[in-house]
């Protein structure tokens, strides 16, 4: 996995980081809305 979507990710999970702006970006990173859902951890999309 890229480290920049490992660090969006720790970014998200230990400062203020809407979930929002957080698939925006990963969205950017992993090239689409389908693709960033694909790359979250399991469950983490529910939260």
């Amino acid at each position: 996995m890229d480290q920049r979507i490992i660090n969006l990710y720790d970014e998200y999970t230990h400062k203020p980081l809407t979930r929002q702006e957080f698939l925006r970006r990963l969205s950017i990173l992993g090239g689409g809305t389908a693709a960033a859902m694909v790359l979250l951890p399991t469950g983490t999309w529910l939260m």
